[in-house]
């Protein structure tokens, strides 16, 4: 009785390259370079990034060897709405938003933007000069609703390096704390003088995202920008209570961010969490509730590390993006 041969990643579908050989061949046609001991060079359609390289098993790094984009629809919708105004986004972490954005700026306007962990901050104004965006302004403080110096986390305890996304203040550690460092942290409204007109406000800052905005009231009220911010924790409720007199309302959430606008038109309002089932770059959670648990407690299959589906926003792919490319999922450090 013949046998059959196993099938492998390359013959599954004939004539057509596993995962596995087309993120080698898009890793090939992306060398990273070294800059120095502390830092490697990464690259993509949009610039090259400076990356620490301490952080070189980090997602992003993974991502960005490939040649891909992070957050590709959350860059895509910052870059369709910035309009004739300035844009703020921050954390920058090592500056992979600022190429793609810098270019969507319109004659005269700026990108604001802050990282205020030292080894990040460096990577990101590393990331500015070798792209030459001399419309970004980079300052080396975090945000929040009243000025302060506060302690930063700039190391992973876990894994004894220094700390990517896990960066974050801590109101309870003293700034001479081991793996902490003393950081200023000061509000959004004095950083950025009223004469700048800003229509998008977008904030990434491990969940100090609330104090930032009440940091940028006087911005806000002022400018109504698009919202965009990471988590679950700002909410219509909470924008409603905070800016009663703006009106905002979700548009849409995808990767792991969610979009707030003032002039969502009747009816086109997101429904229920707005997201879209469709292929992102972020990982998917496999299966039901009942397999994740049993792959959590070991009990069948492997396990899988949890992760966030996401959804588009207008504008669909990035400029010369391949349909149907794949992409590494993770988290952004």
């Amino acid at each position: 009785m013949a046998t059959r041969e196993p099938k492998t990643g390359a013959d599954k579908r004939v004539g057509r390259p596993s995962k596995a050989d087309a993120r080698a061949k898009r890793a090939a046609a992306n060398p990273v370079v070294s800059m120095d001991d502390t830092f490697d060079i990464y690259s993509n359609k949009f610039g090259r990034y400076v990356i620490p390289k301490a952080y070189h098993m980090r997602v992003l790094p993974k991502i960005l060897a490939q040649g891909l984009v992070y957050e590709r629809r959350t860059i895509q919708y910052i870059c369709d709405n910035a309009g004739d105004g300035d844009v703020i986004t921050g954390g920058a972490f090592i500056g992979d938003f600022l190429p793609a954005i810098s270019a969507a700026m319109a004659p005269g306007a700026l990108i604001h933007t802050f990282e205020p962990n030292p080894l990040c901050h460096e990577a990101c104004r590393r990331t500015i000069e070798i792209n030459g965006l001399t419309n970004v302004r980079l300052h080396q403080v975090a945000v929040g609703h009243k000025t302060a110096t506060m302690a930063l986390r700039v190391e992973d305890f876990e894994k004894g390096e220094p700390a990517a996304a896990q960066s974050a203040l801590n109101n309870r550690a003293k700034t001479d704390d081991p793996g902490y460092t003393a950081v200023d942290v000061v509000r959004l409204d004095d950083l950025i003088g009223p004469a700048r007109k800003i229509t998008v406000l977008h904030l990434d800052i491990e969940g100090f995202e609330q104090n930032a905005l009440r940091g940028a009231a006087a911005i806000v009220r002022r400018n109504h920008p698009k919202l965009v911010t990471e988590g679950r924790k700002t909410t219509e409720a909470w924008l409603a209570k905070a800016f009663p007199k703006q009106g905002y309302t979700r548009f849409g959430a995808w990767e792991k961010n969610q979009i707030f606008s003032t002039d969502v038109p009747a009816g086109q309002a997101a429904p229920g969490t707005g997201r879209v089932r469709v292929k992102d770059d972020e990982p998917k959670r496999k299966g039901g509730l009942l397999k994740r648990i049993k792959r959590a407690l070991g009990l069948g299959g492997k396990a899988r590390a949890p992760g966030h589906g996401g959804g588009r926003p207008a504008g669909g792919r990035l400029a010369g993006e391949r349909k149907g490319a794949s992409r590494p999922k993770g988290e952004r450090g």
